[in-house]
Formats: C-alpha cells, sequence, structure tokens
C-alpha cells in the first residue's frame, strides 16, 4: 500500500492590502504595495489505487481552509469550504503583509456526514456512525506563513490522520463459513482507547480529549477485497487477497506518535439476518497508528469465539505502512479434535484443539499417520502442559511446516522418562521421504526431561531436517544433550535455526545454544542465536572447564545452580575468560594454590555471594582465589567483581585475599562494582593482604560497593579494610587507580592509612 496521503491543489491569488486594514478591508480593498499573494499548490500522488478504490483518497470531496494569526487566534472571516474536483481544490485569502499566520485544512467526504469541521481547532467525530464507510477517510494539514515577500508558493501534502482497521478472511475460511451456513453479510465493530476531538491547526489530538469507547454501528461489509502484503516473521511474502469482514477509520494519536494499543469486538450478520456470533469475537490489544493500516487476518469466522492477539515489543513496518496482524487460536487446555486431511491429503490445522488432537492421536503406534501438516495460523497453548509429537516408543515421521506461525505458551515435563523431550519427542524418516519440521516459530516453552532434550525436536535420526526454525523466550531443561531448538541428532540435518532469549538448563554435559550434541554423519550449518543463558550445576561447570594444556576457555556465559566447589588446580594454569561471565557462585572460583601460575584474562563473576571457604586455610576469601603461596605468580587481566558478596574470616578481596611472600602480583584493568566486601580483620577490594611485590593498574573500585573490617585486629598485624588493598607488606605500586566517591570504606577501631589502602606495614607503597 502506498503512503495513503492526500494532497489538494490549492492556488491563492489575491490583492495586496494595508497592513492596518480589518478582515473586512482584507477582503474587499483594492492592490496596494503592502499586500502578499500566497499561493499553495497541492496534488495528489496517482498511483496509490492499487488497493482497489480502498484508502486511495478518492472519497474527499470538500476541504475546510482556516486561517490563524500569529497568536493562533482565527481569522473567522477567512474561514471556508472548497470543493475538490478532480482531487484538487483552490482557496483564495488575502494575507496583510509583515505578519505571521497559520493556514489549516482538513479534507474530508460531506456525504458521510462524519465530522464537525465549523471549528478545524476542535474536529468532531460524531456518533452513532455505521461500520464500512469508506468515505470517512479523511486527510489533514497546516502551513506557516510568513508575510514578508511579495509573493508565496508552496507546495503542501495532506496526510491522513486517523488509523485503517481492516478485517478480512481468506477464500478457504470464507467457503468453509458458507459449507457451514454462515455467509456474512453485514458487521460492526466496537473499539476502545481512540478519540473523537481532532485539531487541523496543530495536527493533533485535542489537548482536553480523553479516550473513548465507540460503535460502529452494523452495515454492509465492503465489496472490494484487501489486499495484503503478508509478512511471515519480518519478509514480506506476497501480496495476497482476502475478503473484507470491516472497514473503519480510528482516531488514535498525535503526528508522529508511536502505535496505541486497541481492544476490538467484532460482530457479524448472515445474509439473511438470521445469525450471527454468539458469543461475539474479540480481539486483545491490537495495534494502531495515524496513516498506516492494521490488517487483522485469519480464520475469524471458523475459530473459537475468543481470541488473543498477542503482539510483539517491537512490530515490523512494512514499506507500505501495514501491520498485519494474525489471530491466535487459544487453548482452554481441555478441547481436543482429531484433524482430518483435505483432498490433498495434507492436514491444515487453524485451531489449538486440532493441534492437540494431532499430538493426541501421533503416539505408538500411530507415528507416521500424519505424512503432510501446515500450520495456518498462530497458536497459543494457553500455558498448559502438553505432551507434544510422538513418545519415547514413538515418532513423528512426516513433513511439518509452519508457514512462520507460532506455538507458544507451553509446558512439557518428561523427566519420568530417560530420554526425548521437544514439541517433537523424536523425529524419524521411516516412510520413504524425508522428514522435515520448517519454518516454525515456538515461543514461551518450557521443555524439562533427562536426555536429548530441545525445545522443538528432542532426538532426530536418519534422513532427517530441522530447518528455518525460531525459539524465543524459552527454558529447557536436562541432565544432558540439550538445546535450545534440538537436544540430540544422529544423521540428521540442523540448519539455519535461530534462538533468542532462552535459558538452558543442565546438570552433567552436552548443551549448546542451538544444537545440544553432535552425532556421527549429521549436518549442522548456518544456524544462530542470541542471548542465550547457561544455567550449569556446579558438577557440569567445573567438568566443562577442566584444563587443556594448561588452558582453561570459556566459550559461554554460566549461571551456576547447587553448590560450588572452589577449582583445584596444579601446575601453571592461563584462564581465558573472552569476556564471559560467571553468576551464581557461593565460593571463591579456584582454591588457593601453591607453587605455581596462574593467569585469568577477560573474566567477570557477577550475582555471586562468596561465603568463607573451607579451603581457605585462614588465609583468607578471595572471589577469584583465595591466596597465593610461595614461588607463585598470579595475574589478573581485565578480570570484574560485579554486584557481588565476598565474606571472609580474617581477610576478604575482591580477586584474592592474600598473597605470601616469594610470590608476584599483576592487576591490570580490572573492577570491582556494586560489591560488598567483609571479613573480620582486614578487606578490600582487589587484594586484602600482600607481602609479595604488586603492581595494579588502570583499576577501579566503583559504584555502590561496601568494604568492611569487623573488628580491630590491629595487635595482630591484620589488615584493615581499603577500597583497592587492605595491608601492604612489601613494595606496592598503584596507577591509574581509581575509587569511586560513592565506595564506602569501614573500619571498626583502626585507622586507616587512606581510602585506597587500609595499612602500609613493611616495603613502600607507590600511588601514580
Amino acid at each position: 500500500m502506498k503512503k495513503n496521503l492526500f494532497m489538494s491543489m490549492l492556488a491563492i491569488a489575491g490583492m495586496l492590502f494595508a497592513t492596518s486594514c480589518s478582515q473586512d478591508e482584507l477582503l474587499n480593498e483594492p492592490t496596494t504595495g503592502d499586500y502578499v499573494s500566497a499561493k499553495f499548490t497541492i496534488g495528489t500522488s496517482d498511483g496509490i489505487a492499487t488497493r482497489a478504490t480502498i484508502g486511495n483518497g478518492t472519497k474527499a470531496d470538500k476541504v475546510a481552509c482556516a486561517v490563524y494569526d500569529e497568536k493562533g487566534t482565527e481569522l473567522r472571516d477567512l474561514y471556508a469550504i472548497r470543493d475538490v474536483v478532480d482531487m484538487k481544490a483552490t482557496y483564495e485569502i488575502r494575507l496583510a503583509k509583515g505578519q505571521k499566520y497559520r493556514v489549516a485544512f482538513f479534507a474530508y467526504n460531506s456525504t458521510a456526514d462524519a465530522y464537525d469541521v465549523t471549528y478545524l481547532t476542535d474536529i468532531k467525530v460524531k456518533d452513532s456512525q455505521n461500520s464500512n464507510i469508506e468515505n470517512r477517510d479523511a486527510f489533514t494539514a497546516y502551513v506557516d506563513v510568513d508575510a514578508t515577500v511579495n509573493t508565496i508558493n508552496e507546495d503542501v501534502t495532506l496526510y491522513r490522520p486517523f488509523a485503517q482497521l481492516n478485517l478480512g478472511v481468506d477464500n478457504t475460511e470464507w467457503t468453509d463459513a458458507v459449507k457451514a451456513g454462515v455467509t456474512v453479510a453485514k458487521s460492526k465493530i466496537v473499539v476502545t482507547n481512540v478519540y473523537n476531538q481532532f485539531s487541523a491547526y496543530d495536527n493533533a489530538v485535542v489537548a482536553t480529549a480523553e479516550p473513548v469507547t465507540m460503535t460502529f454501528a452494523m452495515n454492509t461489509i465492503p465489496s472490494e477485497e484487501l489486499e495484503v502484503d503478508v509478512d511471515r516473521d519480518g519478509t514480506i511474502a506476497n501480496t495476497e487477497k482476502f475478503k473484507y469482514l470491516a472497514l473503519n477509520y480510528l482516531l488514535v494519536g498525535d503526528a508522529g506518535t508511536e502505535k496505541s494499543l486497541t481492544d476490538v469486538e467484532f460482530v457479524w450478520e448472515n445474509s439473511d439476518a438470521s445469525k450471527t456470533n454468539n458469543p461475539t469475537t474479540h480481539f486483545k490489544n491490537i495495534p494502531v497508528q495515524r496513516n498506516y493500516r492494521t490488517n487483522i487476518i485469519g480464520k475469524l469466522l471458523t475459530n473459537p469465539a475468543t481470541f488473543n492477539i498477542v503482539i510483539d515489543a517491537d512490530f515490523i513496518d512494512s514499506p507500505e505502512n501495514d501491520y498485519i496482524v494474525s489471530v491466535v487460536s487459544v487453548w482452554d487446555g481441555e478441547s481436543a479434535t482429531t484433524p482430518v486431511a483435505d483432498a490433498d491429503g495434507v492436514y491444515r490445522i487453524s485451531s489449538a484443539e486440532e493441534l492437540v488432537g494431532m499430538m493426541n492421536d501421533s503416539k505408538y503406534p500411530n507415528c507416521n499417520n500424519y505424512q503432510n501438516v501446515v500450520l495456518e495460523c498462530d497458536i497459543d497453548l494457553g500455558g498448559n502442559t502438553i505432551s507434544g509429537f510422538g513418545d519415547d516408543s514413538g515418532f513423528f515421521d512426516g513433513i511439518f511446516d509452519g508457514q512462520g506461525h507460532s506455538i507458544s505458551n507451553f509446558k512439557i515435563d518428561a523427566t519420568n522418562r530417560p530420554y526425548y523431550a521437544g514439541l517433537f519427542n523424536q523425529v524419524s524418516q521411516c516412510s520413504g521421504t524425508n522428514t522435515v519440521i520448517k519454518n516454525l516459530i515456538v515461543k514461551n516453552a518450557t521443555v524439562a526431561g533427562t536426555s536429548q532434550v530441545g525445545v522443538i525436536v528432542g532426538v532426530m535420526n536418519g534422513n532427517t531436517i530441522v530447518e528455518n526454525c525460531k525459539v524465543y523466550n524459552s527454558t529447557v531443561k536436562a541432565v544432558k544433550k540439550v538445546g535450545s531448538v534440538v537436544g540430540y541428532t544422529e544423521g540428521g540435518t540442523v540448519k539455519d535455526n535461530y534462538a533468542e532469549n532462552c535459558v538452558i538448563e543442565y546438570s552433567e554435559k552436552e548443551a549448546s545454544e542451538i544444537l545440544g550434541y553432535e552425532n556421527t554423519g549429521s549436518t549442522v550449518s548456518g544456524n544462530t542465536f542470541n542471548n542465550i543463558t547457561f544455567k550449569a550445576s556446579a558438577a557440569a561447570l567445573a567438568n566443562e572447564l577442566t584444563p587443556v594444556s594448561g588452558v582453561i576457555t570459556l566459550t559461554r556465559d554460566y549461571t551456576v545452580s547447587g553448590d560450588w566447589n572452589s577449582l583445584s588446580y596444579s601446575g601453571d594454569i592461563t584462564i581465558n575468560g573472552n569476556g564471559h561471565t560467571i553468576s551464581g557462585l557461593n565460593k571463591p572460583f579456584l582454591a588457593g594454590n601453591a607453587a605455581s601460575k596462574l593467569t585469568v584474562n577477560n573474566l567477570t563473576i557477577a550475582d555471586s555471594n562468596i561465603g568463607i571457604a573451607a579451603v581457605e586455610n585462614g588465609l583468607g576469601t578471595g572471589a577469584f582465589i583465595c591466596f597465593m603461596y610461595a614461588n607463585t605468580s598470579v595475574a589478573f587481566d581485565d578480570c570484574h567483581l560485579v554486584s557481588s558478596t565476598v565474606t571472609g574470616n580474617e581477610r576478604a578481596g575482591g580477586l584474592i585475599a592474600y598473597s605470601s611472600a616469594n610470590t608476584s602480583v599483576s592487576i591490570k584493568g580490572c573492577s570491582v562494582e556494586d560489591c560488598t566486601i567483609t571479613a573480620v580483620g582486614g578487606a578490600a577490594g582487589l587484594i586484602a593482604s600482600t607481602q609479595t611485590a604488586t603492581e595494579i593498574t588502570n583499576s577501579k573500585v566503583i559504584g555502590n560497593t561496601t568494604i568492611e573490617a569487623t573488628e580491630d585486629l590491629t595487635p595482630k598485624g591484620t589488615a584493615v579494610a581499603g577500597a583497592i588493598v587492605g595491608t601492604v607488606y612489601a613494595n606496592t605500586t598503584l596507577t591509574d587507580v581509581t575509587v569511586d566517591n560513592t565506595v564506602v570504606v569501614k573500619n571498626t577501631g583502626a585507622i586507616a592509612h587512606s581510602d585506597m589502602v587500609g595499612r602500609v606495614v613493611s616495603g613502600t607503597l607507590t600511588v601514580n
């Protein structure tokens, strides 16, 4: 659809008059050099007629015109209504030179009797209007004029201040309804959250107007076809034609405002007035926006009476200013209907009841009953628990084409069996053709099982394909072999799938963003994902962080569930965090160590509550590591502790609690933010106590961070609290180190050396 704008031709030719003249004099005085001739040229775009005659601007036959002075006062004598002929109009006025004006226009159809245009600052949408009246279409604009020149020539474009709301069905749905004895002839709608007062002066809803509910009464449905560029998950498909069920124009917001939401009640009447939909059909949260079309298309006649229209946070704006809203069939949690194939052997699923009925009928030994399935609408399973297609003994064997539609809001619990869980528990190929799951979207699902678990497919074997499927906002739980889309494949093809905002929970191993586990002979390609959270058990995470040639490499973020046992290691170890985050620790990430070299790069620990660890051996508790002892070194580069607490006995540190003599400590580009670090004796943002050469560079403690020593252990020589270091026993250099003024450092009895350092016992402290 084009931009649906109306443009009218206004040629202003007039005489020039003195600025001291009255309005009557401006209209009647002869020309002098003190006046301005202004000409506004406005035309219509041709080529809008791709939508038959609906919304092409041809229905406007009048233009109301008004002029306002610089203070916004209308020059009432200049108000006029002009005829629109061949989509052009002429409006002649005379303007005093040196003055500023605003000229407002409102084009409409007079026969519709839909608007009171007496005052263009308060155009009223009249009550008691019929539905399906295209003549209610209207267009508006204003032009600011600075009459300081001899001649004014401007082009003016009028735009629709209304949203167009259309309801339609395809020919198959219409034919099915006719077979069932329903031939819709008339319709009405009731809409909420709309307005009935508009100002052409500022192209906005009247400031004092409140949203109202409007009823557009029963009237004959449009005879034209509704043409829609059907959007399938962000991609414009072919233009499709639908039968109109209703057409209405709604006043919903000011120029440039975003979409708003309205509830719509739809009522139809049969051709002989003997039937109507009872109860009536309701659509919730429909997006509408001025100068845009919202098209509600789908099974509006044969589906259950009440629908919930699910609107994503971000609507996709097609190039033609259309919003396309698909009907969602909502399951009541009980009803089920066994579907019937059409003449071509295709099972066309157009209701939640049919989908559930097919699932129930797909168990062993009926697993290959449904060879060709097409999803015709979005389906909301209402948060209920379903069993999915197939089971631990049977599999889905056929083609399932989602056509870009979604199945949402369901739960699957298969934790009572050892294998297979998903919307399709098992897919396999036994009928001689490929088994294909494609073009399906799943939203807001929770799938739980033991092994081989995915939101869409649990396990796929042999000549099977899962392609172009998408999973959003879902959680999948298993012991092992678990993925957002597919749990396990052996010989199958997993390609071009996508997952976003999903959570994968597992307790042992073999978890991944799209496909949990790939066995031999499989093809995996073109899959992408965004924002996948892994919740691993402590045992699973420890298993995945096994060093390889002395290197531990993180490939994803982790949230730890259960009781974490600090990793122990021997020999030199490098940990490459790759910018990832570990959350949910209740003990230090690493146990204390001696006689080795530790390097930690680009790793964040967040949202953890790290208590006194059994491995601290009295030396302290650190979020990353408790202590380094005797002939060791530790280097932290780009490491961070965020939104966490660390609680120690004698010492607690954001990175490390204690380093002994004969070690070295290097901290570069590290930070502690929004944390609480507490110990009986000494506490610090980065290192509680250092007895070896220490260099801290370009690091900071920031945010709402509190560092506290709860007792005065000065007589024991134990560290006190400091924002960066608790106690210095050896040469320590701080370079480009920052402490926010929001950071709180507390000492009980002891006197701190500075906010950055609690005590300097020996060695030299250098601050650069």
